[in-house]
């Protein structure tokens, strides 16, 4: 399937854009626009993840892709830029609801940034309703440019998945126990944690999943930043299929994981 870009361009600006002679006819093929734009789509949300530390499958990736480049069927409607992005709004909006202001304006940065950087190398092409537009003369030259840019970004993306994996070895399943609530929570072993309250072992809990805590006293860390964290005390932690009562913990805020393990009081116990 082709047709005519004169027909999507309805200012003379757009001329100058498209690097065209007005009355000359440029043939444009779809299925290719799809194709190379799906495949930056996954260029985007692949540095997403890895910008945002996300855990999500590659199948995840695809789909999320594909439904975001439904925006290819703005070529056909003849409307404003801004068109797209509420479209990508309002997807955004039904997939990730309360993360919308972190995952949406991340994403609009590195597809457009991507975009331009792939446009700069292939010429003639151009952005037409935030979809790039590439002439036929020019597809060998941009799937290789396309192709290459995701080899890149796919090893690098190998490279974060495999260090994810060797991560979630060092992760466990705990159910806490504190002020009557009861949390499930990820705990890493954090062999650098070797923080303690009065001689005993401090674990480390993320201030944000706790719905309320009583602080019992304040521990100024000195290395390698100063840092003065609350101290609450836990009545029961319970990590493979062992109860440990009355611990020690730290509170510490927009930390990675729920909690971080102090080695010395997991001993024998993982």
């Amino acid at each position: 399937m082709n047709f005519n870009i004169l027909s999507l361009i309805r200012h003379p600006f757009y001329y100058n854009q498209a690097m065209i002679i007005r009355g000359v006819k440029m043939d444009v093929y779809i299925e290719i626009t799809y194709l190379i734009n799906l495949i930056v789509l996954m260029i985007v949300f692949e540095m997403m993840i890895m910008l945002l530390n996300l855990n999500w499958s590659f199948k995840r990736i695809c789909g999320y892709s594909f439904i975001c480049n439904l925006s290819l069927m703005m070529i056909y409607i003849d409307l404003y830029k801004i068109v797209p992005l509420i479209i990508w709004l309002i997807i955004f909006a039904f997939l990730f609801k309360k993360q919308l202001f972190l995952y949406y304006p991340t994403f609009l940065t590195l597809y457009f940034s991507v975009l331009y950087f792939i446009k700069e190398l292939v010429e003639d092409g151009f952005i037409y309703h935030s979809i790039l537009i590439i002439p036929t003369t020019y597809y060998a030259m941009s799937l290789f440019v396309v192709g290459l840019f995701f080899s890149m970004i796919q090893g690098i993306y190998c490279f974060y998945l495999k260090k994810k994996l060797t991560n979630q070895r060092f992760c466990y399943q705990m159910k806490m126990e504190y002020l009557h609530h009861q949390y499930q929570i990820t705990g890493f072993l954090d062999t650098g944690n070797e923080t303690y309250y009065h001689g005993f072992p401090l674990i480390i809990i993320k201030k944000e999943i706790l719905k309320e805590y009583q602080v019992i006293d304040h521990l100024l860390i000195t290395s390698p930043t100063h840092l003065e964290i609350e101290i609450i005390m836990i009545d029961t932690l319970t990590i493979n299929h062992q109860r440990l009562n009355h611990i020690y913990a730290g509170i510490i805020s927009q930390i990675q994981y729920d909690c971080l393990l102090n080695k010395q009081l997991m001993g024998g116990i993982l």
